[in-house]
């Protein structure tokens, strides 16, 4: 990816915050943030061209870690970053890099950073591959403390849990709610352009908020509401690997939380800024990475486009109010309501994909047409499996150390089961000649062109309508004085 198409996004400060009318200061701030962090993404990236390979030694520090097998060998993935890497003369090459780490044996301290003698390659702008020397030898550890082992032994806990569903229910569900990696689900769900659905994000927290809003919503005040949701959705957020997803999600639903404490105005375009100001600051390079690009480029989409999209749609699907819905037979209720749920799911989709296509062509050079419909209706049924298959989680774990499962509870987890595995029948065993991609390849101009449009856009919706009311009137070529009228003409 060309190094000048993240530019967009250094944008964000100025375009979020257009909406704090007459706070000249922070502009100000946003123009010296984009000036330091484009300095410092200056001073961290090397200056030699894609290609170019270091032999040295780098300090890793683990985010999280995996097991996986290929071929019946047993190796482990570790993700975090090279907080530095040295080359064989001492020079530093780079430093604060994401990265991952493929090794055939773990460390002898799985929470702690470690040396690591390899092979650094530059193979985008951005991009970095750290292969080891030796993967068989393990790398010596350093002293300090991370969560990688922490988040690694949560996992390993929240699997027994799952293990009353069947293997693919259970990988479908850990995917959806520990961020678990499942290569096939994930290349069966890309093919349809659900791979979103996989990415711990806004929609897991909105649903993990939702859920403690219904147990404890009875019972407790507003504040005391807000400081359980704050605690809660920390710990989810701290044992997850924080990806830009969800470092979004996690500081947009604490400020939330705070400005019902503090008592004070929530807007979410300004949560969405200095979420994305703060995760730059902690990690510069993420600028440059898909999964940051889109996280939020589409947010941003839906804040900026879905009312006026929603509006325009309502001239087509006209919505009822209250009391005419209470007029009408229960048929024709039932009718209004799913016309308003279509309306709602189209203009989410639109301002989603506003977005969405044109990176994703970007960035994979391949786009999945039929995506477009699955997330019409899609995410709502992975809600409501979420929704179904978490009491019966909570149920079997209490009940664990009984002697027997009720009969109960046993039938309705096979029924459960069994409607999960039909809603992921559409994905596994969908057709590829229905799910073929449609291939293109951007250049990097247009996509920059097509931004700073988008972005006019949501500052003045109406901007492209002026042109044309002037040229209608004839500004711009005006009338002669002969063919027009000095005194208002009488009608007869």
């Amino acid at each position: 990816m060309a190094c000048f198409q993240p530019v967009t996004f250094l944008a964000f400060p100025f375009l979020l915050l257009y909406c704090r009318k007459g706070k000249a200061l922070l502009y100000a701030l946003a123009c010296v943030f984009c000036f330091y962090l484009w300095t410092l993404l200056w001073t961290l990236l090397p200056s030699d061209p894609v290609g170019t390979r270091w032999q040295g030694e780098a300090l890793f520090v683990p985010h999280s870690l995996s097991e996986q097998r290929l071929f019946g060998k047993k190796f482990w993935v570790y993700k975090g970053e090279i907080q530095t890497f040295h080359d064989t003369q001492g020079a530093l090459i780079t430093q604060r890099t994401p990265c991952s780490v493929r090794l055939s044996t773990p460390p002898q301290s799985l929470h702690t950073p470690f040396r690591l003698p390899a092979t650094l390659e530059r193979v985008r702008h951005a991009s970095f591959i750290l292969k080891p020397h030796n993967p068989q030898e393990p790398p010596s550890p350093e002293t300090g403390w991370h969560m990688a082992a922490v988040r690694h032994n949560l996992q390993k806990k929240a699997y027994k849990f799952f293990s009353i569903f069947s293997p693919h229910v259970a990988s479908f569900l850990r995917a959806m709610t520990i961020g678990e990696r499942h290569p096939l689900l994930e290349e069966a769900f890309r093919r349809v352009g659900l791979g979103h659905l996989f990415a711990i994000s806004g929609f897991h927290f909105m649903m993990l908020g939702t859920l403690i809003m219904f147990l404890f919503g009875w019972w407790f005040p507003s504040p005391l509401l807000s400081l359980a949701r704050i605690s809660l959705m920390s710990v989810y957020a701290l044992s997850l690997q924080l990806t830009p997803s969800i470092q979004r999600a996690w500081i947009s639903c604490l400020l939330y939380d705070s400005s019902i404490l503090m008592r004070r105005s929530f807007s979410a375009l300004n949560a969405l800024s200095f979420a994305c100001c703060v995760e730059l600051l902690l990690h510069p390079l993420h600028l440059f990475y898909p999964g940051f690009q889109l996280s939020y480029g589409i947010t941003a989409s839906l804040l900026l486009f879905f009312p006026s999209i929603d509006n325009s749609l309502k001239k087509w699907m006209i919505p009822r109010s209250p009391r005419e819905m209470n007029l009408l037979p229960r048929i024709d209720r039932w009718g209004a309501h799913l016309l308003h749920f279509l309306r709602q799911a189209l203009s989410l989709s639109i301002s989603v994909q506003l977005i969405a296509i044109p990176f994703t062509w970007s960035w994979f050079g391949t786009f999945h047409p039929v995506g477009i419909l699955y997330n019409l209706f899609f995410p709502l049924l992975s809600m409501v499996a979420l929704v179904i298959s978490t009491p019966l989680i909570i149920i079997h774990a209490l009940l664990e150390n009984g002697s027997s499962l009720p009969t109960v509870l046993t039938h309705l987890t096979s029924f459960v089961d069994g409607c999960i595995m039909w809603m992921l029948d559409l994905v596994l065993y969908l057709p590829r000649n229905i799910s073929a991609p449609i291939a293109l390849n951007i250049p990097n101009w247009c996509l920059v062109l097509y931004c700073s449009c988008l972005m006019l856009w949501s500052i003045t919706p109406g901007w492209w309508i002026i042109p044309l009311a002037k040229l209608k009137q004839g500004i711009f070529f005006p009338k002669s004085k002969q063919n027009q009228p000095t005194y208002p003409v009488p009608r007869t």
